[in-house]
């Protein structure tokens, strides 16, 4: 805001409310209207999505050089999996995790640190988790709840949408364990532990 009233002598006005994006926030520069837009003009879209395990593997185990913490057998890979190595939840359960670590001052994680870890990150995430329950939109939302409480909603443009945007795989299952159970803690659903 204060770039803008500098340059312009005027603050941005907020994005325009519509029927789409009352509820929710806007997901695209072009769902933000012209107000908006003009000022991502040089922005260019970069599609993030999930990193391989391969890749993230030596960000996990070795992301400086006198990092010291290691995982017992599985823990590693549970982490992973639950992440799916998408790299926003991926990075706040490794932070919880590492944080954990200091705090008890060990040197080995183990699965049952683990599961604190991802309790923890589901908590200091939490704004992350509601803006892609916010950006899926209440179509979306009946969906993904239908889906928490096992019900296989038929293929449609709303879960072509959740696709595109990483929440669901190919199968219409969801794409990430961890929202997944994020999604059943919400709606009330029992959910397994690590």
């Amino acid at each position: 805001r204060l770039r803008e009233t500098a340059i312009n002598g005027k603050a941005p006005k907020t994005a325009p409310q519509t029927a789409s994006n009352t509820n929710s926030p806007c997901t695209t520069f072009h769902g933000l209207g012209r107000e908006w837009t003009s000022r991502f003009v040089s922005a260019r879209k970069t599609r993030v999505s999930f990193l391989t395990p391969e890749a993230f593997r030596p960000v996990l185990e070795h992301p400086v050089p006198e990092f010291n913490l290691r995982y017992t057998p599985g823990t590693l890979e549970a982490l992973m999996q639950i992440t799916r190595c998408q790299p926003f939840l991926t990075q706040a359960v490794a932070k919880e995790l590492v944080d954990l670590m200091n705090v008890e001052k060990r040197w080995e994680a183990t699965l049952a640190d683990l599961e604190q870890a991802v309790q923890k990150a589901l908590l200091s995430g939490e704004e992350y988790l509601f803006n892609v329950w916010d950006d899926a939109e209440p179509e979306g939302q009946e969906l993904l709840t239908a889906l928490a409480r096992g019900q296989r909603p038929a293929s449609s443009p709303v879960h072509d949408r959740l696709c595109e945007m990483d929440v669901l795989d190919a199968e219409g299952c969801f794409a990430v364990p961890l929202f997944e159970r994020w999604v059943k803690e919400q709606v009330g659903i029992e959910h397994s532990q690590l």
